[in-house]
């Protein structure tokens, strides 16, 4: 059935009316908390409806196609209120929501406007959103309070701005989600908080890119049937290419001698010292020894190994 632009309206001033405590489902929910004041024998049949009636609506808000700053606003009303495992479902949502409006979001409003691009960067500090209330430019200001409240902030690239995720905002949601989507929240804070690649250049260190693909392992071992687990396993491979290879503009092998980077060397081989239990850091290890047999160069058995064990990672 096709949605029309009067039935996505007035499904979103359905959603404003929920929103604003007048609509049926916060009558649920206040029932809900009054069930739970009045009873200390656990869930109740009322709960569960209410619980219910929370994600139905939820899930007949998405088909309206809304924009993620509304889901946002509907999770933040109503996380408290259901189980983890669906909270982990309407937080799951609203990601998708998030990825699915970005491009086109960022084509738009950021790409196009070379006049947005330059006020930008006029800006004492391009990448902090939490000054643009006190901005001038009613136009910036107003691109900016859209831009967080999609739950987006700016980050840049080879001269540009250009919107991105902030996981940064999903922590307020990880005490209500389950143990897996909590985690997950955890190892996508740190990729939004420093992003590990920029214009082909690694912004981190070798210590931090073993770090986090540790964290990312753990995940994968801990929750390996996780709904998260194919994207953290995507993650965890490009953190092997960086193990194993670098960057294109912060290669692990220098492009004229092929000799491996000094840093790097040391630092891998500080991590092997007394190193916990871990499959990365055993394929590090025989990475380690492998280039030690070859007088630390990029030789085709070194080349050989990299793109083998990269493609054993599924």
């Amino acid at each position: 059935m096709r949605v029309t632009r009067y039935m996505r309206n007035a499904a979103l001033i359905l959603f404003f009316l929920i929103l604003t405590g007048t609509g049926f489902l916060l009558g649920c929910a206040a029932g809900n908390n009054q069930a739970r004041d009045n009873t200390n024998n656990g869930q109740t049949a009322v709960e569960d409806e209410s619980r219910n009636k929370i994600v139905s609506d939820f899930r007949m808000l998405l088909a309206y196609q809304p924009k993620p700053d509304f889901l946002r606003r509907y999770i933040e009303k109503n996380i408290s209120l259901v189980s983890p495992e669906q909270a982990s479902e309407i937080v799951n949502s609203l990601e998708k929501k998030q990825k699915e409006h970005l491009p086109g979001f960022a084509e738009e409003r950021y790409d196009y406007s070379e006049n947005i691009q330059l006020k930008i960067r006029k800006l004492a500090n391009p990448l902090d959103m939490s000054a643009s209330q006190d901005l001038e430019d009613r136009e910036l200001r107003g691109l900016l309070t859209e831009t967080a409240e999609h739950g987006y902030k700016i980050e840049t690239a080879e001269g540009m701005y250009f919107p991105v995720i902030d996981y940064e905002k999903y922590k307020s949601y990880s005490p209500y989600v389950t143990a897996d989507f909590r985690e997950y929240i955890e190892l996508m804070a740190v990729e939004s908080n420093k992003t590990p690649i920029k214009d082909a250049a690694l912004m981190i260190g070798w210590d931090e890119i073993i770090k986090r693909a540790l964290a990312q392992e753990k995940f994968l071992t801990a929750y390996k049937d996780s709904q998260k687990a194919a994207e953290v396993t995507e993650l965890y491979k490009k953190y092997m290419t960086f193990l194993l290879l670098g960057a294109n503009n912060t290669p692990l092998f220098s492009y004229d001698s092929q000799v491996m980077e000094a840093e790097a060397k040391a630092t891998y081989l500080s991590a092997l010292q007394n190193p916990p239990e871990s499959a990365l850091l055993k394929t590090l290890a025989e990475y380690m020894d492998l280039l030690a047999a070859n007088d630390y160069k990029l030789t085709a058995e070194v080349q050989k190994y990299r793109q083998e064990t990269l493609a054993r990672i599924k």
